[in-house]
């Protein structure tokens, strides 16, 4: 085997404020940084930070938005942010209905966190099915922004709260 040695942090903060009885906005931050330490210089493929997907940046497919190979296949980076805003509305029974916009960056490089060079946006609508073991989601998300080879629309069932 081998030895990695490596300091990783991770920062993850949600807020939720009820506009009336039946709107909620909620806000949901998440970072991290992982550095290499002592003699190491990279940070393996499997221990790097990704983003993009149902609980991150909903306009890309997961771990897709940040640093990429040739091929298109996603590289990860040693930093990321997310920063989700979403407003929902009870629409009767279990069902809610969600407004959203989400912004987010990968940075390859540790000392890069706060470059905010790259950040990537994604703006879309939900429906949920509240169960008790969390909602079913539906969600739809447009990519204002698009490059080659990125969706204009990604769509995402998912268990669970998004942040």
């Amino acid at each position: 085997g081998s030895e990695l040695e490596f300091v990783r942090s991770r920062l993850s903060s949600a807020y939720f404020t009820a506009l009336s009885e039946e709107d909620v906005l909620g806000v949901g931050l998440r970072m991290g940084v992982i550095a290499p330490a002592f003699d190491d210089t990279t940070i393996p493929l499997q221990e790097r930070f990704f983003a993009g997907g149902e609980n991150s940046v909903r306009s890309f497919r997961e771990s897709r938005l940040g640093p990429s190979d040739a091929d298109g296949e996603p590289l990860g980076g040693e930093a990321f942010g997310t920063l989700s805003l979403e407003w929902r509305h009870e629409l009767g029974g279990a069902f809610q209905s969600a407004l959203f916009a989400d912004a987010g960056y990968v940075e390859a490089q540790a000392e890069d966190m706060f470059a905010f060079d790259d950040v990537r946006t994604g703006v879309g609508v939900g429906l949920r099915y509240l169960l008790p073991i969390g909602p079913l989601r539906l969600d739809a998300a447009f990519n204002p922004d698009r490059r080659a080879g990125e969706a204009e629309w990604v769509v995402h069932f998912a268990i669970g709260m998004p942040f």
